[in-house]
């Protein structure tokens, strides 16, 4: 018999209190080195990572007005970044996982090392992306001024202070070489063709200003104990009574079709929009409510108020750090697991429609 767990309390997160002096990263002011030219920054994360990464690649971007600036990043993000004129060169690179990736690895090295960076800003910092740096210091002796968030070689400088989530994590990086960070917000750029497309798309849906509210009931394959669930997003538009949307990429369509077929007022785009149209059409609702997903941290470009719903992942660390966003979670021993597998999913079940609509009935 499966056992529930009963929350001691459901949590609210809005932003963590935490007073950050950027001046204490410092190390060295690079924004004022005449040679620095051309600038690569690498940031190949998941689409929530990638989001957040603008409001730091427009602090590069604001203070390196000069240089000619390239992002390397997944070929499924670039689209973030093609209305971004500052931006001279938008590359997308996958590296495959089997007996191909060191082929890859070295065709990676190879177009860096020809481009002839002066200076690498790598947001990533993770095992590959030391690996392939390492590979082109070694390989092609190159001379690039190396920066990443972890005081480790390749590097050629970083802080060694402590770093809280994500987006601190970033900041902490460009601070080290004299950028002060201004933005947590992210930074996407629309043009009229992503404008006008996602204004078609809401007056064929009777999707009028402010008059509908979105709910992100999906979560990717890998990670479907982050999911709410469909019954409780169903309860949830009972409760609102008011127009509702899904939105969802690929691997949502499964749980946006069910909630769509049980409720034949609700609008289902799930899949039917680019991102930048996606945002659009976020700037136009009244409210959003989702699940822990990149779809729910593109939102928070907005000013839209948003509900995070939160079970085994820490709203610390993954909550969008906008003042629009509020995370939720259910107090239970087991919270912040990051387990991809439970009996129980008792963080989630814990969570009603009831408690949510009552959230949004006092943020309106």
């Amino acid at each position: 018999m499966t056992t529930f767990l009963k929350a001691k309390k459901i949590d609210i997160f809005y932003n963590p209190n935490i007073k950050i002096n950027y001046s204490d990263y410092f190390q060295i002011d690079l924004t004022k080195d005449k040679s620095i030219k051309k600038i690569l920054i690498i940031k190949w994360g998941g689409m929530g990572d990638i989001i957040q990464s603008t409001a730091i690649i427009n602090d590069i971007l604001e203070n390196f007005k000069s240089s000619k600036i390239h992002v390397n990043t997944r070929p499924a993000w670039k689209e973030l970044f093609s209305n971004e004129k500052r931006i001279a060169n938008v590359w997308g690179f996958n590296f495959r996982k089997n007996i191909f990736a060191l082929k890859d690895i070295l065709k990676w090295v190879g177009k860096v090392n020809a481009e002839k960076y002066d200076l690498i800003i790598d947001l990533q910092t993770n095992d590959r992306s030391r690996i392939v740096l390492t590979l082109l210091k070694f390989l092609f002796l190159s001379k690039s001024k190396l920066i990443g968030n972890h005081p480790i070689f390749p590097y050629s400088n970083v802080s060694k202070k402590a770093a809280y989530g994500s987006i601190n994590l970033m900041q902490r990086t460009i601070a080290s070489i004299g950028i002060m960070p201004k933005n947590i917000k992210p930074i996407i750029k629309l043009n009229k063709k992503n404008k006008e497309k996602a204004k078609t798309l809401m007056r064929k849906n009777g999707l009028l200003n402010n008059n509908f509210f979105i709910f992100i009931p999906g979560a990717s394959k890998g990670n479907m104990l982050k999911r709410w669930g469909v019954k409780n997003f169903l309860e949830l538009a009972k409760l609102l009574n008011k127009t509702v949307v899904l939105i969802g990429g690929p691997d949502d369509l499964d749980d946006c079709h069910m909630i769509a077929q049980e409720n034949n007022t609700i609008v289902n785009l799930c899949g039917k929009t680019t991102l930048l149209e996606l945002l659009e059409i976020f700037k136009n609702c009244s409210y959003i409510i989702g699940n822990d997903t990149g779809t729910l941290h593109l939102a928070s470009a907005t000013n839209v108020p948003i509900i995070q719903i939160t079970g085994p992942t820490n709203p610390l660390l993954v909550k969008p750090p906008t003042n629009n966003v509020i995370s939720v979670q259910a107090d239970i021993d087991c919270k912040n697991c990051y387990q991809k597998n439970c009996s129980h999913h008792s963080c989630m079940k814990n969570i009603t429609a009831d408690y949510i609509y009552s959230i949004i009935k006092d943020t309106k």
